[in-house]
C-alpha cells in the first residue's frame, strides 16, 4: 500500500512541449538547474522539455521562462506561447 501512496503523492510529471513550426532546422539553448545544454529541433518536430522550469534561449537571441507546463512553438526563429 505504501507503494501506491508513493505514486499519488509524486504525481504526473510536467513539460514544456516545445515545437519547431520552422521549415528548417533549428537550435534551442536550455538552462536548467545550472546546466546549459543544446537541443536541435527538426521542421515540425516536438520536445517535452524543463519538467523543473527552465530558461530557453531561441535562435533569434530572445529567451523564454519556462515553468513546464507550458506549449511554445518556434516561428521565424522566435518562442511564442501557443
Amino acid at each position: 500500500m505504501s507503494a501506491l501512496f508513493v505514486f499519488f503523492a509524486v504525481g504526473p510529471t510536467l513539460a514544456a512541449d516545445i515545437a519547431n513550426g520552422d521549415a528548417q532546422r533549428q537550435t534551442i539553448t536550455i538552462m536548467e538547474a545550472g546546466r546549459v545544454s543544446e537541443r536541435t529541433l527538426d521542421p515540425g518536430e516536438h520536445a517535452d522539455l524543463c519538467q523543473n522550469g527552465c530558461i530557453v534561449a531561441f535562435p533569434d537571441g530572445s529567451q523564454m521562462a519556462l515553468s513546464g507546463m507550458e506549449s511554445v512553438e518556434i516561428r521565424n526563429g522566435a518562442g511564442h506561447l501557443n
